[in-house]
């Protein structure tokens, strides 16, 4: 039985050998990777290239050998017509790749091209030498298993959407950053974000729609942001660039010293139920609040101007909807539900109030009820306002549904009173 298990054992390791097959190419001439590999580039699944490469040997060279998994190129150079190392790893260099799971990027690298990675599927870690200092736009955009990406102290810019969708769970800001681009990391796997002294400029929804991302923390030393309660915002807490979005709090307020909300800034936060916006908010913004599938209850203030569109898109179990603002805001087409409209939200409105948002645009046929309520925020008025029992949607045929029907419904709300109101809705 001892011999049967080491023979099988040794035909194990004879296998794992087989289908493991390197091999080392010093490149001496620009332009002749393809050639270098031989017959048998197919076959090879770890490369390891020195010397000097240019366009040709990357996308012509590269693709001969279409079974690399582990590709080292430490010692390589990227060269330009001249013979000069350029530093960059050209645009679109390395994407759609299907097998590549790991590469160590050339020690002399300065610049990721942009969409150089785009969505090379397998591919899990990325080593980077001191020296890199620019990532561009969509680098690793949608490399969902990529885990792994040693930022070096170097990298001064993140562009727009790097690390879109990555399995990446940490991002300790190295020294130099400066830069972190719009929706850099936009649905990634981002567990945690700390901000060094130097970070200046954050885009709009850069991590956006992290739903395991539980804290913010920023050096002491920046001059730009702060966190206040694991919440991102400036300095002086007048913006507020992102909510942590697996932070265990049910409710959420903003400070009295908000002005402005980033886009996307609540996107997916998964545990919100309430959120109150403070007064001196003048613009809720783009997917505001996104995909929030818990949030029940939310308060706008009366300084509320404008909303854009697909601020409260998604947002499934919204019932209290409550705005302070006498004169509606202005709502872009789909503020309330671009592609998943919300067809459950009881709107409450200052008193006096009530006819102006019934018959404002998008105000108007967004909500299955509309009641007036005192000044207090959140406090209904009793002679006013009533709380609603059930919803009853009927189609054209007759047919009725406590889920709204495609097309024209019919939708018959009862109240704990005894009343009710019908409306007429178009999903």
């Amino acid at each position: 039985m001892k011999k049967l298990l080491l023979l099988f054992a040794a035909v194990l390791a004879i296998t794992a050998n087989a289908q493991t097959v390197a091999k080392t190419i010093e490149v001496t001439t620009p332009g002749t990777l393809a050639t270098l590999l031989g017959d048998d580039a197919s076959s090879i699944t770890d490369l390891t290239i020195k010397g000097k490469v240019n366009s040709t040997d990357i996308n012509s060279g590269l693709a001969k050998a279409s079974a690399v998994t582990n590709l080292d190129m430490a010692d390589a150079q990227i060269v330009d017509a001249d013979g000069n190392d350029t530093g960059v790893l050209p645009n679109y260099s390395m994407s759609l790749n299907k097998v590549l799971k790991r590469m160590v990027l050339p020690k002399t690298l300065k610049t990721i091209g942009t969409n150089a990675f785009y969505k090379d599927q397998a591919l899990e870690e990325i080593v980077a030498s001191e020296g890199l200092t620019k990532i561009n736009q969509k680098a690793f955009m949608s490399c969902y298993a990529l885990k792994s990406f040693n930022f070096p102290s170097t990298l001064e810019t993140i562009g727009k959407s790097a690390f879109y969708k990555t399995a990446i769970e940490s991002l300790n800001a190295p020294a130099a950053l400066t830069s972190i681009g719009e929706t850099a990391f936009y649905g990634s796997a981002l567990k945690s974000v700390g901000l060094g002294a130097n970070v200046a400029t954050i885009g709009n929804a850069a991590f956006a729609g992290c739903l395991s991302l539980a804290k913010f923390t920023v050096a002491a030393a920046n001059s730009k942001f702060k966190t206040v309660d694991g919440v991102l915002f400036d300095t002086d807490v007048t913006k507020l660039y992102a909510y942590p979005l697996a932070d265990p709090r049910a409710e959420y307020t903003t400070p009295s010293t908000v002005k402005e909300i980033a886009n996307s800034a609540f996107d997916c936060a998964a545990r919100l139920k309430t959120l109150r916006i403070s007064e001196g908010v003048e613009a809720i913004p783009n997917s505001m609040c996104y995909g929030d599938t818990v949030l029940t209850k939310l308060y706008l203030p009366s300084t509320v101007k404008t909303i854009d569109v697909g601020a409260f898109d998604a947002c499934s179990q919204l019932t209290e909807f409550h705005i302070r603002a006498v004169t509606p805001p202005v709502a872009q087409t789909g503020a309330f539900g671009v592609m998943f409209p919300n067809y459950k939200m009881n709107l409450y409105v200052p008193k006096g109030s009530l006819q102006a948002y019934q018959t404002a645009e998008e105000w108007n046929d967004s909500f299955i009820s509309y009641n007036e309520e005192d000044e207090q925020t959140g406090v209904t008025s009793a002679a006013v306002a009533k709380q609603v029992k059930s919803v009853v949607y009927y189609n054209t045929a007759g047919l009725q549904s406590a889920e709204p029907f495609t097309g024209v419904n019919i939708v018959v709300t009862i109240y704990t009173d005894g009343t009710k109101n019908t409306a007429k809705l178009l999903k």
